[in-house]
């Protein structure tokens, strides 16, 4: 008998506020509640007991007994939304809520105070809302900042940078050396290392794994380099290229390089490698859907059990907006645009993220922006300084370069739309509709609407398309697009990354160049890989940079303020190069 859903029932045909009695016979109670008599009478005792109702017997055939309801309907939900919650059901809990306006903020109050650092059966776990689930973390997938954080913590690589000391080392691999001018790299493998499921590492989960990405066809700029891999006993691996490339150790430190199990064909017969992936990482996840993402500990991680028992990320659309958000509690952590109201308790970690948003030009496809005269109006219609100043929020200082401190240091051409319409004049633009597309994210919607308002203020007319990522990272839809929005986080290594975003086949710059530009940026990479220094690569890319930039394929917008704040409960919180904490080393003050 679910006694709560009968109350509710006979309060939605009784509409008779609280503490008011009515005249109520018990046979339009049993018919209400579709059941016998003797049924009613019971479920009305109950309700008694409950003090959901009080009531009042009619004495004698025929007289009408008195009801008077006494628990509010808000009430009932409120409380059917706290058992959601703890059943991981959050976005349910969140809809039911959002239906009931008046207790919306109590229970935001309610929720938020379960985020933090929270003793649980005397374990260590963190909880943090976030706007949205986190359901795509095949490693060969990955496309977005917060995929690749996790990612870092479910699975290892091969090699990993360190970004205190600029050095690389070792993680799944103790040691590693080249033959043959670095055209062949043997690596050697940590011994007893486990998989989150009990397997043991060895050379040939390496080996599956390469394989894996090259039938997969992802990852290609670095699989195509790679002649073939053979094995060297059970814990070495040789990586055969097809040329020399002194950066292969670093590129293997990429999260799609992470090391998946060769036995991934039977696992993913039980389970969703996408939403429940597999590694040897410090932390494995137990449960992941539209609600939650929960991770525990890797007991046996072979770097070091994590100081931290678990975290929990709880999926709560538009938080940051939340009214209740300057109630913060011990072990909270906010992280960028959400972390932008001040509070005096808490610590704060800030930069400026090494990448930048920018706008793609399409010069694969004919049409206007092949007349540079229409390029540079688009150029000139879009003044950075003043998209910072409208837009604010985690926009910081505009950019000429995807490293910060060049932008800092160029003075570029600021936008003046009065140039630009001139330039439209002299120009062969005629009117024609262009597409400008981005992925799905509001700061990314929030720039379209911007550059769109500007351009069609020039006299462009502009369309504005929104796709998931997954969409717009396919090649046939990107050479629909006449202009495309986005951003590049670069990272810890920034040469590497911006090697791989400039080389990749999914990639939106890459699908864009014209080949002239795509022979200069081949060119380009084929140099860097021979180059030792980073500050001399660095110097190579840029010169690539002022070359797009000259003929405006990519207009450089604005580099973005990384923010996370924490509460002082929270030790070892140190903010990595795409703006996340390395939850491998935090720990908890109690």
């Amino acid at each position: 008998m679910d006694v709560k859903a009968h109350y509710r029932a006979l309060r939605n045909n009784f509409n008779q506020p609280e503490g008011i009695f009515q005249n109520v016979r018990m046979d339009e109670i049993a018919h209400v509640l579709d059941c016998t008599i003797r049924n009613a009478q019971l479920l009305i005792k109950k309700l008694v007991e409950l003090q959901y109702i009080e009531w009042i017997p009619g004495k004698g055939r025929g007289n009408q007994s008195k009801i008077c309801f006494i628990k509010p309907l808000e009430e009932l939900k409120f409380e059917k939304a706290k058992e959601l919650v703890k059943q991981g059901k959050i976005s349910a809990a969140l809809q039911m809520m959002n239906e009931e306006l008046p207790i919306a903020y109590s229970f935001e109050e309610w929720l938020y105070s379960h985020f933090g650092a929270r003793p649980e059966e005397q374990a260590d776990i963190i909880r943090y809302p976030f706007y949205r689930p986190v359901l795509r973390l095949d490693p060969a997938f990955v496309h977005r900042r917060t995929e690749a954080d996790f990612i870092r913590q479910i699975f290892n690589t091969l090699t990993s940078f360190n970004e205190r000391t600029k050095q690389l080392e070792g993680e799944l691999a103790h040691y590693w050396e080249s033959k043959n001018d670095h055209k062949v790299w043997v690596f050697y493998l940590r011994k007893g290392v486990k998989f989150h499921h009990g397997k043991l590492f060895t050379g040939e989960d390496v080996k599956f794994t390469f394989t894996r990405l090259k039938s997969l066809g992802t990852a290609a700029p670095l699989l195509n380099m790679i002649e073939h891999i053979e094995g060297s006993g059970s814990y070495g691996i040789e990586f055969h290229l097809k040329e020399s490339n002194i950066l292969f150790p670093h590129e293997l430190c990429a999260e799609y390089c992470s090391i998946v199990p060769s036995d991934l064909d039977e696992l993913i017969e039980n389970r969703d490698f996408q939403s429940h992936p597999i590694g040897t990482g410090p932390f494995r996840i137990v449960e992941n859907n539209e609600s939650i993402m929960k991770l525990h500990s890797h007991q046996e991680y072979f770097n070091g059990r994590p100081h931290l028992d678990g975290m929990e990320m709880w999926v709560v659309p538009d938080y940051n907006q939340s009214r209740v958000l300057d109630q913060l509690n011990q072990g909270d952590i906010l992280y960028d645009g959400e972390a932008k109201r001040e509070h005096k308790t808490f610590n704060e970690l800030t930069g400026i993220e090494t990448g930048a948003v920018y706008l793609s030009m399409n010069l694969r496809k004919k049409g206007v922006l092949q007349d540079p005269f229409v390029r540079k109006a688009i150029d000139m219609a879009i003044n950075r300084s003043k998209m910072i100043g409208d837009l604010k929020e985690m926009r910081e200082i505009p950019a000429s370069s995807f490293f910060p401190d060049i932008s800092s240091e160029e003075i570029r051409e600021e936008g003046d739309l009065l140039l630009a319409r001139k330039l439209l004049q002299q120009s062969s633009y005629r009117g024609e509709m262009l597409s400008l597309y981005t992925y799905e994210m509001t700061s990314n919607e929030k720039n379209v609407q911007w550059l769109r308002g500007q351009l069609e203020i020039a006299g462009f007319h502009i369309e504005t398309i929104i796709l998931p990522v997954t969409q717009l990272t396919n090649p046939e839809i990107l050479q629909k697009a006449d202009l495309l929005a986005a951003g590049e986080v670069a990272g810890a290594q920034p040469d590497i990354e911006l090697i791989h975003m400039f080389q990749s086949e999914n990639g939106f710059i890459q699908n864009h160049l014209d080949d002239a530009s795509k022979e200069m940026v081949s060119e380009c990479i084929r140099v860097c890989r021979m180059e030792s220094s980073f500050e001399k690569r660095k110097e190579l890319l840029h010169k690539l940079e002022l070359k797009l930039a000259e003929k405006r394929q990519v207009l450089f917008l604005f580099h973005i303020k990384q923010r996370v704040m924490h509460d002082g409960s929270i030790g070892g919180a140190i903010m990595n190069a795409r703006g996340k904490i390395d939850y491998r080393k935090v720990w908890l003050r109690k």
